[in-house]
């Protein structure tokens, strides 16, 4: 039998994903096809795989192996496209990460405290320029 809560719940760790995404997507929007990187369904489908790794991981531990094995791969994509385009940021890495772990909190029963973390995730990613700027008129 399908547990409906449980069900629910990888709805929300898919959701906050997917708005983590949206986040990502926008600031990428006009680049080519093929020019983007870990956008909408990217974050989607990390959000969903920490919903997932929560609802099998029989300890802690393998959980964070799970996140790992999601972020690593992402870590080196980051580092070869930073290379290439001679931009650095691991901004994409840590959110990334941090959407595996609201996913992965929604699922384990913290729905109201993950589904808050990610807006406030994105606000504070799509307050980049007024951050940046503030920053830069402090004396």
């Amino acid at each position: 039998m399908v547990d409906p809560g449980l069900l629910e719940r990888l709805g929300v760790a898919l959701a906050i994903g997917l708005l983590l995404g949206v986040e990502r997507h926008w600031r990428e929007r006009d680049a080519a096809p093929g020019k983007r990187a870990a956008g909408l369904r990217t974050f989607g489908l990390i959000g969903l795989a920490g919903g997932v790794a929560a609802a099998v991981s029989p300890d802690p531990a393998w959980l964070g192996l799970a996140l790992l094995s999601v972020i690593g791969p992402l870590a080196w994509f980051e580092r070869a496209e930073a290379a290439a385009s001679g931009s650095v940021s691991v901004t994409t890495v840590v959110a990334a990460s941090l959407t595996f772990a609201l996913g992965a909190l929604a699922v384990l029963g913290e729905v109201v405290a993950a589904a808050a973390a990610a807006v406030g995730a994105v606000a504070l990613l799509a307050l980049r320029e007024r951050l940046h700027g503030f920053v830069s008129r402090l004396t």
